[in-house]
């Protein structure tokens, strides 16, 4: 294989920056140190548990942030902090005298759980605080109280003894430490808040921190080895995209909830952690697109089986769940909403085949797809009665803010997900559920080309519940049927849309709207922004169709591509929840926002790695300015494929370590490649 390697240390791609605050093993906990540090476990937000976190970050790699140094009297305060699995937030507090006479450093240092809250949920419960041989130990009562009949209990220990200088009430606490230093003395404290439902699991768990030779190092070296072992890796010519897809990583680990209880009953990935902290039937499939590529087989449909599992007698997956409950309050009558669920696994089940445990969610999705057909297809086109069913909240169809709509986007998921089931029912050797999958799929896709489709606009439209008149909004959701093979030769030339400057191919995002249209504003919430939930459908809409039906539009397709993955490198990477797309600024206040994929555009269209439903390999890669690019461990049907090329050696292909394929002359968006099972 090629000797451009990709690089052996991912902290390495992902530091060097003091913009980021977050930490997390990818357990329960996570942790945004800064000017108001936060703690949540999984989707309760906790509050304020240690202000030891508190400060400016100075350096962040995604297991450890330095905070800037402090200076009291002559002594300097560094404080260093990490996250350990299994729930530990390890402080390490540095204290040097510089001065030429004694000193004494005061720390002063606290913790408040009277706010601490589920997702949407209120304040409250019994707290508990005590002072135990030298450390604090809390219990918060309001933490998923129906699951956890002891609470949440945190134990806050160091490696000196805490009696003296603490005073704790039930649900705070407060620290007055004093350090007396000689002229150039340097002390290390060392601090560990650890969170159980177990007291003496926390307990044990701070003790193993404090005991600890390097507990900062261990904490790098578990984020590393995740890093480097759980998904593939990946290199290009393009450092941002490196980054861009080693972050992207990172946040599916530090948003994954792995504990097991209530509704949790595998590891799930929230949308978000610093906002949105909850598990979506909307953007959940985004994300199990992304965990598809992960080594262990399971990983996707994990993250989708309790989504499943706690679905409504009817079939409707609930809009937001948390471990207590499959009814967060939300603000449409209906309680769910569109999910890529079906397509996400039937996606998992193509690269891992049985080994995902797909198929045993199959019934599941097929009541699921049974209601989206009895209970909003009636007219043909899917009906949607509250805007937020579409997880796309204010993009306004019609004029009346409530207006029930026949909706394309709807559709166009109705039709992915029954080709999704139809394709794992006829894995699972169920003919029934095969023919009864592939109907529903055909009278979509009939809907969408008769009813969806407008000859004389040239483009699909979302039309009014009540009259049928079509909508005047040319959205970006007109694009979701080649999401799902829809299009015919009649409908290719709509893509061409996207190219044109003065429509969608703005400086550098995809707006949510044409630019042409009534209302457009760039900096509002849907009418304009780009936002990277609706630009992943386009673009795998974009580049599947091009290779499929269009390959004069690779070039296009894969430059579209880049520009929209750079729209996260602001130089460094981040996923905010919108942007401008006229100049790439983010327009919301909070960050590590799931509401996407990326790590599955990168593997199937950088490097044109699709595996069929049959067990094949289809190697088909978009032409793009990348000079040469490689992919490590790739999961296919139990084996690992690396993945490499350059102009200079072509595309090259080696599984489980053996070279299956060398072609020199190979190039991106020549004739695809395929490889039998």
């Amino acid at each position: 294989m090629s000797t451009t390697r990709v690089a052996s240390d991912p902290l390495a791609r992902l530091g060097g920056r003091s913009d980021k605050n977050a930490l997390g093993q990818g357990d329960a906990l996570a942790v945004y140190a800064g000017a108001e540090p936060r703690f949540s476990y999984a989707t309760h937000a906790l509050g304020e548990v240690c202000s030891l976190a508190r400060g400016d970050i100075a350096a962040w790699d995604g297991a450890r942030i330095q905070l800037a140094p402090r200076e009291r009297g002559g002594v300097v305060e560094r404080t260093a902090l990490a996250v350990l699995p299994g729930d530990v937030l390890v402080a390490e507090v540095v204290l040097e005298n510089r001065g030429a006479s004694h000193a004494r450093a005061r720390c002063e240092w606290s913790g408040d759980l009277a706010g601490s809250r589920d997702y949407r949920g209120e304040p409250g419960g019994a707290k508990e605080g005590r002072l135990v041989q030298g450390r604090i130990e809390l219990r918060d009562g309001n933490v998923y109280p129906a699951l956890l009949p002891r609470g949440l209990s945190i134990v806050v220990a160091a490696t000196h003894d805490l009696q003296p200088f603490a005073e704790v009430a039930s649900c705070s606490y407060r620290v007055r430490e004093e350090h007396r230093l000689a002229p150039g003395e340097q002390r290390v404290l060392r601090y560990a808040i650890a969170l159980d439902p177990e007291l003496e699991r926390a307990r044990a768990l701070a003790a193993a921190a404090l005991a600890a030779r390097d507990p900062l190092a261990d904490a790098a070296a578990a984020v590393r080895r995740a890093l480097d072992e759980e998904l593939p890796r990946f290199a290009c010519s393009d450092a941002g995209l490196e980054e861009l897809w080693t972050l992207r990583a990172w946040l599916l680990r530090f948003s994954t909830v792995s504990r097991a209880f209530g509704h949790f009953t595998r590891p799930v990935v929230l949308e978000g952690r610093e906002a949105y902290q909850t598990y979506c039937c909307y953007s959940a499939p985004f994300l199990a697109l992304d965990l598809a590529w992960a080594r262990d087989p399971r990983r996707a449909v994990d993250s989708l089986a309790p989504l499943l599992e706690a679905a409504y007698e009817d079939g409707r997956l609930p809009w937001y769940c948390s471990p207590s409950t499959s009814r967060v309050p939300v603000h449409h009558a209906s309680q769910t909403g569109l999910s890529l669920a079906a397509f996400a696994l039937a996606r998992a089940h193509a690269i891992h085949g049985e080994r995902c445990g797909a198929t045993e969610l199959l019934p599941a999705l097929l009541r699921n797809l049974r209601w989206w057909r009895d209970a909003r297809a009636g007219q043909g086109l899917v009906a949607i009665e509250h805007p937020y069913e579409t997880g796309m909240d204010d993009l306004r169809r019609f004029e009346a803010e409530l207006e029930p709509f026949l909706a394309i986007d709807a559709t166009s998921y109705l039709a992915a997900n029954a080709n999704a089931v139809a394709q794992l029912a006829r894995a699972a050797g169920n003919a029934s559920a095969e023919r009864e999958a592939r109907a529903i799929r055909d009278a979509a896709v009939h809907a969408l080309r008769t009813s969806g489709w407008d000859p004389a606009r040239r483009s699909y439209f979302d039309r009014r519940a009540r009259d049928g008149e079509p909508s005047s909004l040319h959205a970006l959701t007109a694009f979701y049927p080649f999401l799902a093979d829809v299009a015919d030769d009649e409908h290719l030339p709509l893509l061409r849309e996207l190219l044109d400057p003065r429509r969608y191919a703005l400086p550098r995002g995809l707006p949510a709207i044409a630019a042409d249209q009534p209302g457009f504003d760039p900096r509002g919430y849907w009418m304009g922004p780009s936002w990277p939930a609706a630009t992943a459908h386009v673009l795998e809409a974009f580049a599947r169709t091009a290779k499929r039906r269009d390959r004069a539009q690779l070039g296009a397709a894969g430059a579209l591509l880049l520009r929209s993955a750079r729209l996260h490198l602001r130089p460094r990477a981040d996923f905010y929840e919108r942007y401008d797309p006229r100049d790439g600024s983010p327009l919301s206040r909070f960050r590590d926002y799931m509401h996407s994929w990326w790590l599955d555009l990168f593997v199937r269209h950088i490097g044109g790695f699709e595996p069929d439903e049959h067990g094949g390999l289809r190697l088909d890669p978009l032409p793009t300015e990348l000079v040469w690019w490689r992919f490590e461990s790739l999961p296919w049907r139990g084996r690992r494929v690396d993945l490499a090329w350059s102009a200079e050696e072509g595309l090259r292909v080696a599984v489980d370590g053996a070279e299956r394929l060398h072609e020199r002359a190979f190039r991106p968006g020549d004739a695809a490649l395929l490889l039998p099972p």
